[in-house]
């Protein structure tokens, strides 16, 4: 009740002083106006500005008057647990035995308000995997269960009075949809869904105004990423990212961003890799939407001729490019609401005979939205088709069929033509916090990818899945 009779004492004098202000300065002829109404005038804003002050400090009082009336009454707690279980026929890594598996993944998170509106923050993540042993695929530790946490933060908000806020500590970023910068590193003890370890580090948002805002970040990376069994060097170690982005959103041009980056490698490659690109995603129509990205990659690296068959050398520059298009048309005014997306994706290959790195390095290896299982994400082309429809609101299913190629044809091979997957997939929403669905999927290597693979009667992998999820 004191707050609130004081606020509302401040606010009739903050008013009171105001027009007087205006009273003072409108009703006094200017070529008339002497000193002392000039130290009124000034006086009067002083005063105005203190009053301001002290307004915004007893709403801060208030806040922390509200969080000592009880310690559990300003911490927010939320959480999911997953349940994904699997069935794989693959003769490649498992000799064409079938294995089934279940990956868990549960997450608690608490977040406490702090004086002046700040945050605090911790989650938990417990992982584990229960089945056949698929060991032999990678990339797993060896390890079938672990907690870890994933976020211990501060979230510093409206540092200085600005618009400028900071975050400190174990975090989660990503840049744009993932292409580039996605959570950190793959997890080693799930192969598909497991949580990937976030980055520990300091990042940092300024809002220029309604329409701009500049991101920046420092982080250190705990493994780059874990690479399969072809691959000669380990691409684990550690090593940090820092970079800054320029984003720009507009009603009428869409959301458009540029920035660069640098990652430095400490693992066997000692990659230095520096990075520039161009996201943009805009509605063309109604209905109708684009998202891109272009993406340039200089400095230098150990490896020449891509994976997936690096080999050591000494430092090479590196000049690579990649990226990808995404259209996607929804018909929300058509019975079940179809949709059609088509999608391409660009990873440079080395061309091996210039003196130069064009492999592009993939920086972090994810699985969701960019990652592609065996098929690495560098010396590849990726076309991806995908009909959809929604029949309820809380069902949708999709049909997808990926073609992959390799960019630059592999010495010894006589064509780039990998292999296509076919998949189909189905999400149904239970209530507001529990979701499921399942998918199959079939990939099929063509005749580069049958060589690669080797002389097997059966090459194809057919994959089956269901998960559920609840948050709560």
């Amino acid at each position: 009740m004191f707050s609130r009779s004081m606020n509302s004492k401040h606010m009739k004098k903050i008013i009171f002083l105001f027009i007087s202000s205006l009273a003072i300065s409108f009703t006094v002829d200017a070529n008339d106006i002497g000193q002392e109404n000039k130290k009124k005038i000034d006086t009067l804003q002083k005063e105005l500005n203190q009053l301001k002050q002290n307004l915004k400090k007893q709403e801060h009082l208030n806040l922390e008057e509200k969080s000592n009336e009880g310690i559990y009454k300003n911490v927010t707690f939320s959480g999911d647990i997953k349940i994904f279980a699997f069935s794989e026929h693959n003769p490649v890594f498992r000799a064409g035995k079938t294995s089934d598996w279940m990956e868990n993944i549960g997450h608690l998170k608490a977040s406490t308000l702090l004086e002046g509106g700040h945050k605090a923050t911790i989650r938990l993540a417990a992982i584990s995997t229960v089945g056949d042993d698929i060991d032999s695929y990678g990339p797993r530790s060896g390890e079938d269960e672990k907690i870890i946490a994933d976020e211990l933060n501060i979230h510093l908000k409206d540092i200085f009075d600005q618009s400028l806020d900071v975050k400190v500590g174990r975090q989660s970023f990503k840049l744009g949809t993932g292409f580039l910068v996605s959570d950190g590193y793959f997890d080693s003890i799930t192969r598909f869904n497991g949580t990937l370890s976030h980055f520990d580090g300091i990042s940092s948002l300024y809002k220029i105004n309604d329409h701009f805002q500049f991101e920046s970040y420092w982080f250190r990376v705990d493994n780059n990423f874990v690479q399969f069994s072809e691959a000669v060097f380990p691409y684990t170690g550690g090593g940090h990212i820092l970079g800054g982005e320029l984003t720009c959103k507009n009603k009428k041009w869409g959301k458009w961003s540029v920035g660069t980056l640098k990652r430095h490698d400490q693992s066997d490659l000692k990659n230095e890799t520096i990075v520039t690109y161009l996201r943009g995603n805009k509605d063309l129509v109604k209905d109708l939407n684009i998202n891109f990205e272009i993406v340039h990659q200089s400095g230098k690296t150990r490896m020449n001729g891509g994976l997936p068959d690096p080999v050591e050398t000494n430092s090479y520059r590196r000049n690579s490019w990649g990226g990808f298009v995404s259209i996607k048309k929804q018909f929300s005014e058509i019975t079940y609401k179809p949709w059609l997306q088509t999608q391409y994706v660009h990873y440079g290959g080395d061309k091996q005979s210039t003196s130069k790195n064009e492999g592009f390095d993939p920086l972090f290896f994810s699985w969701i939205p960019w990652g592609h299982g065996a098929i690495n994400n560098t010396n590849t082309i990726i076309q991806k088709y995908t009909v959809g429809l929604s029949p309820t609101p809380q069902l949708s299913i999709a049909a997808d069929w990926w073609n992959y190629h390799w960019d630059h044809r592999r010495p010894g091979y006589s064509n780039k033509h990998y292999a296509t997957l076919t998949a189909v997939n189905m999400n149904y929403s239970l209530s507001e916090n529990v979701f499921t669905g399942a998918f199959l999927g079939y990939l099929d290597p063509h005749e580069a990818g049958t060589k690669y693979f080797g002389p097997m009667n059966d090459r194809t992998i057919r994959i089956v899945g269901a998960w559920v999820v609840t948050t709560f």
